[in-house]
């Protein structure tokens, strides 16, 4: 866990801390001086996901369909969808075809957002706090926050983030209190190819049927 380092309260963002998955990852951050939210590129990351949050809770009395747009919204900004999905397809994207990829991404897309939608009914309102961002070896930044209110233990977040093709910081990974959403999506494609001697078309209707 990152500590000690530059702190920002960010408010209403509480919706996440009903994220689960199932799948643990490590995430160590490699030894290298931390950056804290001196990087305005990062800091602007954090208070637009803040902005797109409360956007999201907003957008709850008018129905599911309007929640699903503004988790759709920062689904398109926030995340490196076709690098999420390239790695949570357990090694099958390079036999895919630009269709199948296509599709798969897409698929990945859509249970990703109604994931989104499925959480933001929780949400409560509770306070975020950045705990600071690290540099890796890779040159990606590990962005880690603390989510709850001040009586309740809460939830750590880290988002992995990396320069996207746009160059602009997008996430890779969100893991939460070390439970990786895209190894958790990774390990289930595993399973699917297994049992289905590698099916394409197995994996993509696997996807669309979350």
């Amino acid at each position: 866990m990152v500590t000690g380092l530059e702190r920002l309260r960010v408010k209403g963002v509480g919706h996440l801390r009903s994220l689960r998955y199932g799948t643990a990852i490590a995430l160590v951050a490699v030894a290298s001086p931390a950056i804290g939210l001196t990087d305005p590129a990062i800091s602007d990351y954090m208070a637009r996901w803040d902005a797109s949050v409360r956007a999201i809770r907003a957008q709850r009395a008018g129905g599911d369909a309007k929640v699903l747009a503004a988790c759709l919204q920062i689904l398109g900004w926030a995340f490196d969808l076709d690098a999420m999905a390239e790695t949570a397809s357990a090694g099958a994207w390079a036999r895919m075809s630009p269709a199948q990829q296509d599709r798969f991404e897409s698929a990945f897309r859509r249970k990703i957002a109604g994931d989104c939608v499925s959480r933001a009914h929780d949400d409560r309102g509770q306070p975020m706090t950045v705990l600071g961002v690290r540099s890796n070896a890779k040159g990606e930044r590990l962005a880690t926050a603390h989510v709850g209110f001040p009586d309740e233990t809460g939830q750590n977040l880290t988002w992995r983030l990396h320069l996207a093709k746009d160059k602009t910081w997008r996430a890779i990974d969100l893991v939460v209190d070390g439970h990786s959403l895209v190894a958790n999506e990774r390990d289930k494609n595993a399973g699917v190819l297994q049992g289905s001697d590698g099916s394409i078309d197995a994996l993509i209707m696997s996807v669309q049927a979350r």
